[in-house]
């Protein structure tokens, strides 16, 4: 590796660091009815408001990581399948199957830590509990508004932001791989 391609990757290294840092956002455009009161709301079209809501992406913690991996183990893409002739139909299997699911891996991913709830309750005692009703909340969200356009940006962006090199790089130190690892390969 030359010095150029040396400088080239430091300063792609550096870009993702301040892009995990900072958090991405992103905004999702949904459309909500509003109908006129009375009588009039029978006869007449409703009124079509576009919402605009920013959400923002982090480095997610172990935590979230996990859940994220969780589904990403869960799905299935037949490579083979792909690679013969009937790619739309099974492109159109894979959509089925995984669409819903890709809507939920961006909401677990902008519910980060927000997802895990401790509360004091008025006796004192702490209660823990998973969100769950404001993950699906968003999970339809994004699964009503997201177009596969933006759908593959986003992933690129989670699996930037998750660092999984930086996960990586900690498993391989912690395990010792790197460090005391003997070389088997060395002439002594």
């Amino acid at each position: 590796m030359d010095e150029a391609e040396k400088i080239n990757l430091e300063l792609e290294r550096e870009q993702l660091n301040l892009l995990i840092k900072r958090g991405v956002k992103f905004e999702v455009v949904t459309k909500i009815r509003i109908r006129k009161k009375g009588l009039k709301r029978f006869f007449q079209k409703p009124k079509v408001l576009e919402e605009v809501t920013s959400y923002e992406i982090h480095e997610p913690t172990l935590s979230v990581l996990d859940r994220l991996c969780d589904i990403w183990l869960d799905m299935a893409l037949d490579e083979e399948a792909l690679k013969e002739g009937a790619v739309i139909v099974e492109a159109k299997k894979i959509a089925k199957n995984n669409a819903k699911k890709m809507a939920q891996i961006i909401a677990i991913a902008v519910l980060g830590e927000d997802y895990h709830i401790t509360e004091v309750t008025p006796t004192g005692k702490v209660k823990r509990y998973n969100d769950d009703k404001e993950l699906n909340r968003l999970t339809n969200i994004f699964f009503h508004a997201i177009k596969p356009s933006k759908l593959a940006l986003l992933t690129t962006t989670i699996t930037n932001v998750s660092n999984l090199a930086d996960f990586i790089t900690s498993m391989r130190l912690m395990s010792g791989a790197r460090t005391t690892k003997p070389i088997e390969s060395r002439i002594e």
